[in-house]
């Protein structure tokens, strides 16, 4: 079976989404310096894995809007590991949240079995990885513990 992008949810994505998901949760020196990479104005919908699975990805927890130059310019450029963890933590956060108009299934944001499926891994390793590589006093060791402990 072919993988194909699911054009529907991205584009219902996009517009219940429609601000860069990931800057609240974004350390401030980070938010600055990527501020400095350069300006857009607009959002893009992206993967946080790839686009493994059956569905080519496209699942509402691998979903994230985001703004291109902090996707690209920032994250996968030079900081790719950054982008990954702030991207699971926005997810992990959302899905914690009390439902509202814009997020009327926030439970639907964190499926740890579609996550590893579309990453083609453990996710949770994945972040329990990443504490080896922080000091406990960042914010992105702070990120993956609470996803890995919360979970």
């Amino acid at each position: 079976m072919a993988k194909r992008e699911n054009l529907t949810l991205r584009n219902q994505y996009r517009s219940q989404f429609d601000w860069c998901e990931v800057t609240k949760h974004m350390p401030p020196a980070d938010l600055w310096a990527a501020s400095k990479l350069g300006r857009v104005s607009h959002l893009e919908v992206h993967h946080i894995f790839g686009r493994k699975g059956p569905d080519g990805g496209d699942t509402q927890s691998n979903l994230i809007t985001i703004n291109p130059v902090i996707h690209r310019n920032w994250g996968h450029d030079k900081h790719p590991n950054e982008l990954k963890i702030v991207c699971l933590y926005t997810k992990w956060m959302k899905s914690r949240g009390i439902p509202s108009p814009k997020n009327t299934n926030p439970e639907l944001e964190w499926n740890i079995d579609e996550l590893n499926e579309v990453a083609g891994k453990r996710v949770l390793g994945v972040l329990e990885n990443f504490l080896s590589d922080y000091d406990e006093q960042s914010d992105y060791w702070q990120m993956c513990k609470i996803i890995t402990e919360g979970n």
